[in-house]
């Protein structure tokens, strides 16, 4: 579907409750971010990536950067967005909590099939042991989210910590942050194994520090120790 670009005609005085939001792509409009979970501000976001692609679906990291001089902060290795539909409303009309499991199993199986050059989950050989999402601000309908995924540090023998956040991807606002301890897993013997070397390298190459809201060992949800 083509992207229209009606910024002239509200700047003509054709203004809409729109108006707000696509000031917010204008690079006019463009402020600085203080979140430290944004990796990008979006006030200087353009309607399309380089290439024309779209803004929905999974992305490359090479295709979510947008031009030199908009991030905030390092962009972690994988990326997309995700749509909030009437089906992930609760009855306070905001989207449930246990909604941002999905997304975050979303962002996990892609980066993941890509650490092992494979397109099909059933080649996964990873189980989750804890997953664990702190909640910052309501998400209402109709509303776009801009997920990442990356690796935290430490990485452990067997075990690895992926850490998660969401924005709105109109705004620099953060919504989310989220948390899996992810173990290597052989299913034919039901048990643990070490993390295979080419999947470690490329996890060592993404490593982040973890977000704020995991840093406090204080409070539940904090890093748990490599296994």
């Amino acid at each position: 579907m083509p992207i229209v670009d009606v910024r002239p005609a509200l700047r003509a005085g054709r203004e809409s409750p729109a108006g707000a939001l696509l000031q917010a792509f204008s690079p006019q409009g463009e402020t600085s971010s203080s979140d430290p979970l944004c990796p990008w501000d979006p006030a200087g976001w353009e309607e399309r990536r380089p290439g024309g692609q779209s803004m929905t679906g999974p992305v490359s990291p090479e295709a979510s950067v947008p031009p030199p001089g908009r991030f905030k902060a390092p962009a972690w290795p994988h990326a997309r967005t995700f749509e909030v539909e009437y089906r992930h409303l609760d009855v306070l009309n905001h989207l449930n909590h246990a909604v941002y499991f999905g997304f975050m199993e979303t962002l996990r199986c892609e980066y993941y099939m890509r650490l092992r050059g494979t397109s099909d989950p059933q080649d996964l050989d990873i189980i989750i042991l804890e997953a664990t999402c702190r909640y910052l601000r309501p998400v209402g309908y109709a509303e776009t989210l801009w997920g990442e995924v990356a690796p935290a540090r430490p990485l452990g023998h067997t075990s690895f910590t992926l850490v998660y956040r969401f924005s709105r991807a109109q705004t620099r606002e953060t919504v989310a942050a989220g948390r899996t301890v992810v173990v290597s897993f052989d299913y034919a013997s039901a048990s643990k194994k070490p993390i295979p070397p080419s999947v470690r390298e490329q996890l060592e190459r993404d490593l982040v520090e973890s977000p704020p809201e995991f840093a406090d060992s204080g409070r539940s949800g904090a890093p748990l120790p490599p296994r």
